[in-house]
């Protein structure tokens, strides 16, 4: 169920119950309202990972071979991540921190 607030933004029930939820367990720190403002987090943060990967699933079925997309997300998929670079070290173990150091070291 969602409903319209005074911007015109639609925002569904169970966010509104999560926001008063939050505003309560700030206001009166008690630890029922904390446990029903995280339970309400959890769910929130629950549906909308279910809301991506449903969306994710459906871009998956109706894209083609031919689509330019297609390659962008085999690419994507194919990738292993982001790979971080060790910090350059010095001979005598400190951290090369500028250019003229980072060029001196072997």
């Amino acid at each position: 169920m969602a409903i319209v607030i005074d911007s015109g933004k639609v925002v569904a029930l169970s966010e509104l119950n999560t926001i008063a939820a939050r505003r309560r367990a700030s206001a009166y720190p008690t630890p029922e309202y904390r446990s029903r403002a995280h339970a309400l987090q959890r769910e929130v943060k629950e549906r909308v990972k279910e809301f991506r990967n449903n969306k994710w699933s459906d871009f998956l079925e109706e894209i083609s071979p031919s689509h330019i997309a297609f390659w962008f997300v085999a690419k994507a998929l194919k990738s292993d991540g982001y790979v971080a670079t060790p910090a350059l070290k010095k001979p005598d173990n400190t951290y090369a921190v500028d250019d003229r150091e980072k060029q001196n070291v072997c």
